[in-house]
């Protein structure tokens, strides 16, 4: 899948020639502007993020290798297995379009595609329609969505997708929690690598005050982002993503200790309210994915970015 940028004021997508990806590989990509076609000027680092804050299945599980399309033409009334030639391990959605190559009206046929989750090899196209339909060829374009075996990624990352991947199913509380998670590993990866690195920390000082679960007076996360990343880095972050990671952890931990009536409550960092679980983990994802992009593509120290 090619690169691609977002503009962050009409959501028109810019593919990334070869000059701009290698900007946004070596870091410049908030000196680098873009233009959308209706003259939207933007960073290239605004871009990238806007994009990142609207998951689709495509460009979520791409970085797992997760897709699969294929066409089947099947009569109406029928169904058809279809069998993967990708080795998945899970299946979360299967996108269908259907259509006729001679443009008749199927306006009453329906298709479906069902699996089993116990078996990701194969999936089912299942036909149904009015009688006067019946019999009827249709096209069926179909994409699967799901996860593949794949060399390990950053636990971080791999959570950060994993969030999408509940976001995008409707599975919205877990989505939250993991939204939440995947902060906390890479805030904690982040520094553990710069201070091991770049400082010359010995792995017993990093247990002593980074790892809670090896010393009793390792530094709390809040610790953590202050000291190693905003006083030691030197790394700033904004007030808004400050803020509404605050307002992430008081979801993450309502959810944790089973206190409903206290998450139910929780507003959003305006102070209005959710409307559903849907917007809260929405705005979890994003809070998220704001957070890691401000760290790890800060305006600060270039030579501190990992």
């Amino acid at each position: 899948m090619k690169p691609y940028a977002l503009c962050p004021k009409c959501d028109l997508r810019i593919d990334l020639d070869d000059e701009t990806n290698m900007a946004l590989e070596s870091k410049r990509g908030r000196m680098w502007e873009l233009e959308c076609t209706n003259g939207h000027l933007f960073s290239l680092h605004d871009g990238m993020l806007a994009a990142k804050l609207q998951p689709s299945h495509y460009n979520v599980f791409w970085h797992i290798q997760g897709i699969e399309s294929g066409q089947e033409n099947i009569s109406v009334g029928k169904w058809h297995t279809v069998r993967l030639q990708k080795p998945f391990e899970e299946i979360d959605d299967i996108k269908l379009i259907y259509y006729t190559k001679d443009d008749i009206d199927i306006s009453g046929v329906r298709c479906e595609a069902k699996f089993d989750k116990k078996d990701p090899n194969y999936f089912w196209l299942v036909t149904s329609g009015d009688e006067v339909e019946w019999g009827r060829k249709v096209c069926i374009d179909w994409t699967v969505y799901g996860v593949v075996p794949t060399d390990p990624l950053d636990i971080w990352r791999e959570t950060l997708i994993f969030a999408a991947r509940q976001l995008l199913a409707a599975n919205y509380r877990p989505a939250i929690l993991q939204s939440a998670v995947a902060i906390e590993s890479f805030v904690y990866s982040f520094v553990i690598d710069y201070l091991k690195k770049t400082k010359g920390w010995r792995s017993t000082t990093v247990d002593d005050y980074i790892d809670a679960s090896k010393s009793r007076d390792a530094l709390s996360l809040q610790g953590v982002i202050q000291v190693c990343i905003q006083e030691v880095m030197g790394l700033s972050i904004s007030e808004e993503v400050w803020v509404g990671w605050q307002r992430l952890r008081k979801m993450r931990n309502a959810l944790a200790h089973g206190d409903l009536q206290k998450y139910r409550r929780l507003s959003g960092p305006d102070g209005q309210y959710f409307t559903n679980d849907k917007s809260k983990a929405e705005f979890a994802y994003r809070t998220a994915v704001k957070f890691i992009y401000e760290i790890r593509y800060s305006s600060g120290e270039e030579s501190l970015i990992c």
